[in-house]
């Protein structure tokens, strides 16, 4: 199918792509392939955004099954269980995570093993809000659903109680992951490979809609999350408003380098000094994410032809205190 060119105008790749002879025969109706064609232009950059995320310090991913993602919570035992993440689920990232994918990380940095440094769960990707134990990871099929299945003893703190409660008042009902890719590949529409995976997926009727998918076999996992709210940002969760970006981005900076500096004391605890390496991870995508696709105006030089989309608040600053 025609993409358009970095050299292109709209009008030249509308015009090249209603004459090409793939796009009339899949679009022979001249309304239908001018929508196609229009859709191909505004998702041009597309391709360089999806392939920045697939390259990110550290993903988030909302799980993309609700009904699975609590299967039971127990008051007795203090235990919450359910699914962080589900597979063969294509989510809005285009992304669909295929079992198998978080295998070796489970097996190396999950409960049942000797690594020091654990897969956590926490409070909205928040490292520093940890509100139980996991006590059992794995890949499990439960009730035709296959995914990351996990068990979590509450801890007898206020925020495990506040989360223990909260769980079973049904407040939340929702789970992300936090994870860096591994190991992905691209599957186009017109390729053999489409239609065994359009076969696996629990929502066939998304890939109905558009012309490529990313087939994610392998993640390094980090963190199993209880969140309000989806979501594959980092950003969304730490109630982000408008503010001055560059001075955003020198605080942040400053805080990446406090927490190296705090590494560097080697006085923490392995467990601890991991999960500050996780906080700068964090620190350098959420400035990947807040800087993407934007430019910065010289300040008494305004631009009539750019809006300005700063997305900061010092509430994320704050939310990093040592």
């Amino acid at each position: 199918m025609p993409s358009p060119y970095s050299s292109e105008t709209e009008q030249e790749f509308i015009s090249r792509c209603m004459s090409d002879d793939e796009a009339n025969a899949s679009f022979p109706d001249q309304d239908q392939r001018f929508a196609f064609c229009q859709a191909q232009w505004e998702d041009r950059n597309k391709s360089q955004t999806m392939k920045a995320i697939k390259h990110s310090h550290y993903s988030v991913k909302a799980n993309g099954q609700l009904a699975a993602a609590i299967k039971d919570v127990d008051s007795s035992t203090r235990t919450v269980t359910g699914f962080y993440n589900t597979y063969n689920f294509l989510d809005s990232d285009r992304d669909v995570l295929m079992p198998g994918a978080a295998k070796k990380s489970i097996r190396e940095r999950g409960p049942k093993s000797s690594a020091v440094a654990k897969i956590k769960h926490a409070m909205n990707h928040d490292l520093t809000q940890l509100p139980g134990k996991i006590t059992l990871l794995e890949e499990r099929e439960v009730d035709g659903m296959t995914g990351i299945y996990f068990e979590t003893r509450m801890a007898d703190t206020t925020l495990g109680n506040d989360v223990l409660k909260n769980y079973l008042e049904r407040i939340y009902d929702n789970h992300s992951i936090g994870f860096h890719y591994l190991q992905m590949e691209k599957v186009e529409r017109d390729e053999n490979g489409w239609d065994k995976l359009y076969g696996q997926l629990i929502n066939p009727e998304e890939a109905d809609k558009i012309n490529d998918m990313w087939v994610v076999k392998e993640i390094a996992l980090y963190e199993g999350s209880t969140v309000a709210f989806g979501s594959n940002q980092l950003t969304p969760f730490f109630g982000i408003k408008s503010a001055n970006k560059e001075a955003l981005k020198i605080a942040l900076f400053d805080r990446m380098d406090k927490l190296n500096k705090t590494l560097r004391t080697g006085s923490q605890s392995e467990d601890m000094m991991q999960t500050f390496e996780l906080q700068i991870l964090q620190l350098k995508q959420i400035i990947e994410e807040l800087t993407e696709g934007f430019e910065f105006k010289t300040p008494g030089k305004p631009n009539p032809d750019k809006k300005d989309r700063s997305v900061i608040s010092d509430s994320l600053i704050s939310g990093f205190s040592l």
